[in-house]
């Protein structure tokens, strides 16, 4: 999990609904995070 910045939380700390459930998050910086939303516009934006 460390070397694939995921972190992995009991889901009953999101609620009762999330009880039995895990909760998976993908952890990256905030630049990365910036770059994935820049290249998911340009990608919008294209024609296929």
């Amino acid at each position: 999990m460390n070397k694939g910045n995921l972190l992995i939380a009991p889901g009953k700390g999101f609620g009762e609904e999330g009880e039995g459930y895990l909760r998976l998050a993908l952890v990256e910086n905030e630049e990365r995070l910036r770059h994935v939303l820049q290249m998911k516009k340009a990608m919008d934006n294209m024609s296929v």
